[in-house]
């Protein structure tokens, strides 16, 4: 890896449709993974890409539309969760997005009754669900 080279960003995301702004916008020193849905397809994808030929990325977000549990979040609220040593937090905040806590779902979550549970059961604010392989991964 050249040490001149910018740092390599990883943006996952799990569908073409979430993944569609960022193409458009053609970021530099950014890599797109579209990893499928799910936890099986995150870890495959992932494993695939960091055991590939390609640098390893200085930094991986995972992105992409997530469930709202919390009631009191709005609709279309843009929200985040970030490991304290990555440094984001501050950032992400300071452009309006909402620290959150994060469940990963093993499917989706249809139905109010379902979210209010999962919101009852984890004490989470959003669900999404392919996260959480992805960051034990990195």
């Amino acid at each position: 890896m050249n040490p001149n080279a910018a740092p390599l960003v990883l943006l996952c995301f799990a569908v073409p449709e979430e993944a569609a702004p960022f193409r458009q916008a053609q970021p530099r020193h950014a890599e797109i993974l579209v990893t499928g849905m799910g936890a099986d397809n995150a870890r495959r994808s992932v494993l695939q890409r960091l055991d590939g030929p390609l640098p390893l990325p200085s930094l991986v977000l995972t992105c992409g539309f997530a469930g709202g549990l919390d009631p009191a979040l709005p609709r279309g609220a843009v929200v985040h969760d970030s490991d304290p040593e990555a440094g984001l937090s501050a950032t992400l905040a300071s452009v309006g997005s909402v620290p959150v806590r994060f469940h990963c779902a093993p499917r989706i979550a249809i139905t109010s009754a379902e979210k209010a549970e999962l919101r009852l059961n984890t004490g989470a604010d959003a669900v999404e669900m392919e996260s959480n392989v992805i960051r034990r991964l990195c």
